[in-house]
């Protein structure tokens, strides 16, 4: 599966990043700490390596956590941007069922990242497709070991898409 991939060329404000897309190298990525599990999804979407995407809650503040959210998404979109792609972020109030269910009809076999509420009731991220949880990235576990089992405190799931963001589009300044 193509995946975009940095070749290690930062664009400048003037410039518009040129993602090269090729094969992930080594396939979905564990996590190396307790609270790299967001990290962990991205370097397995993007074909990356762990220590090559940020620790973006970290980073926020603090462990993993929920009120963090509206800061880090604005680190992940900075962070993605010289690099030729756009993180979609929706926040999604239904059952996993139904989110698990549409997600996949409405765009099938495109992976997203989930973030919720895990089973042991802290803050954790997987990547979904195919109907189902297909990466679990604590290491130890399976996709259906840990998981996401529930909506965040303020019963949303968080999903996460990235896509490519054309030169066209990156040259455009919103409007002020």
């Amino acid at each position: 599966m193509p995946l975009i991939r940095d070749v290690g060329r930062s664009a400048s404000a003037s410039e518009a990043p040129s993602p090269i897309l090729e094969a992930a190298p080594s396939g979905p990525v564990k996590q190396a700490e307790h609270d790299d599990c967001y990290s962990a999804c991205v370097a397995s979407l993007l074909g990356l390596e762990l220590a090559e995407v940020p620790k973006f809650y970290r980073e926020a503040g603090g462990a993993a956590g929920f009120t963090q959210v509206p800061e880090v998404f604005g680190m992940i979109r900075e962070w993605c941007r010289p690099r030729g792609i756009a993180p979609l972020f929706l926040p999604v109030s239904v059952s996993l069922e139904y989110l698990l269910e549409h997600t996949e009809r409405l765009n099938p076999g495109v992976p997203f990242i989930l973030s919720g509420t895990s089973r042991y009731g802290t803050g954790h991220s997987v990547i979904a497709c195919h109907g189902r949880i297909i990466h679990e990235p604590m290491p130890g576990y399976g996709p259906g070991d840990g998981g996401v089992a529930a909506p965040d405190p303020d019963g949303q799931y968080q999903v996460t898409y990235f896509t490519v963001l054309p030169s066209w589009v990156h040259a455009m300044r919103a409007p002020s």
